[in-house]
């Protein structure tokens, strides 16, 4: 985490707008010592792990390295997605966030769900978000689990759009 925030420091190219560079061999090297972090994201049956920065919106990392590594999630294309939506709600309340279901641009609209935290610095300020992206597969598999239903029982997850 340290090395990618001070990587991400030390690029005094980006800008706030621009999308975040990652193909370049420093990268790489920082991206592949966080095989612990793809490790978590399969033990657990998430389906990916991110890491935004608190400031510009930057994921700079996904355990996955799915399309959405290096996106600005202030751009046009991303700024209203799940993924954006909670980056936003843990920078204003400053604790672990839960978004709903949404279609999710990256996965061709497909939904998805997620789970964040703020990442704070010794003095207290955040400086990333990390974020989980639920398995819909896992939930799906808890959801049609029939034990103690009898022959009529059946599940339903309904939020708040009903």
């Amino acid at each position: 985490m340290r090395r990618l925030l001070k990587f991400y420091e030390n690029d005094e190219e980006i800008l706030s707008d621009d999308a975040f560079f990652t193909d370049t061999a420093r990268y790489d090297e920082i991206w592949n010592g966080g095989d612990n972090l793809l490790d978590y994201v399969n033990v657990y049956g998430y389906e990916d792990l991110y890491i935004i920065t608190a400031d510009h919106g930057h994921v700079i990392y996904t355990a996955t390295r799915n399309d959405d590594l290096g996106v600005n999630l202030n751009h046009a294309d991303f700024i209203e997605s799940g993924l954006a939506q909670i980056w936003r709600k843990v920078l204003d309340s400053n604790r672990t966030e839960v978004q709903d279901f949404s279609r999710y641009i990256e996965l061709d609209g497909e939904p998805a769900a997620f789970v964040a935290a703020p990442v704070s610095n010794l003095a207290g300020e955040i400086e990333a978000v990390a974020v989980l992206r639920l398995s819909l597969n896992a939930i799906n598999t808890i959801m049609s689990k029939r034990t103690g239903m009898g022959s009529t029982g059946e599940t339903y997850l309904v939020g708040p759009d009903n």
